[in-house]
């Protein structure tokens, strides 16, 4: 499968680097003509659920179109199915079709530097590593590829949007102003009399 590797979201960038990282990521997505998956990847022991996290799971999930959800795969790393401490619920608005875990603290260490006990695990776990990686492939092979131009209609339809709420912010502008002197000449009236 080709892959695109998009930009992180939710890091230490703050807002304003994840909006920018998320355009990335729709356009890489747009430009790509078929999208046969997308694959979250998240820190399964993220130590708490924060509220910037939740905005961009929330800003992701409201840019993705409907029809690309059946084609989402979500990876929780750093953890195994039983030590995972993310909330799995603030996944279900993905609808993933599979949710994998890997502990890959396999890179943390050099090999050599470890005692036989270690090593045997490193390589336990290296190999369920690429189990799940096994399991990732068969899933994104039972994905039927998407037309990617969906992203690009619902991006115009932001932008129309967008638009539409300028204009009519201005125009709730002007009647503010309209209604504000009207106000003004009302009092000015009733003090005169």
């Amino acid at each position: 499968f080709p892959t695109r590797r998009s930009s992180d979201l939710g890091d230490t960038g703050g807002v304003q680097q994840d909006e920018a990282n998320l355009d990335a990521v729709l356009k890489a997505a747009e430009d790509a003509g078929e999208l046969h998956g997308i694959i979250l990847v998240a820190n399964g022991r993220a130590p708490r659920f924060t509220e910037h996290l939740r905005y961009v799971l929330t800003k992701l999930r409201s840019n993705v179109p409907d029809v690309v959800m059946n084609n989402f795969v979500a990876v929780m790393t750093n953890c195994t199915e039983l030590t995972v401490t993310f909330p799995m619920q603030e996944l279900e608005v993905f609808k993933p079709k599979s949710i994998r875990h890997m502990d890959n603290t396999f890179f943390h260490r050099n090999p050599q530097s470890l005692s036989e006990g270690a090593a045997r695990e490193a390589r336990n776990e290296w190999a369920r590593s690429l189990a799940t990686i096994q399991e990732m492939e068969h899933d994104l092979c039972e994905m039927h590829g998407t037309s990617t131009d969906n992203f690009k209609v619902l991006r115009e339809s932001r932008f129309q949007i967008k638009q539409e709420l300028h204009s009519v912010r201005g125009e709730v502008e002007k009647l503010q102003i309209a209604y504000d002197a009207l106000e003004a000449e009302r009092a000015d009236r009733k003090s005169v009399v």
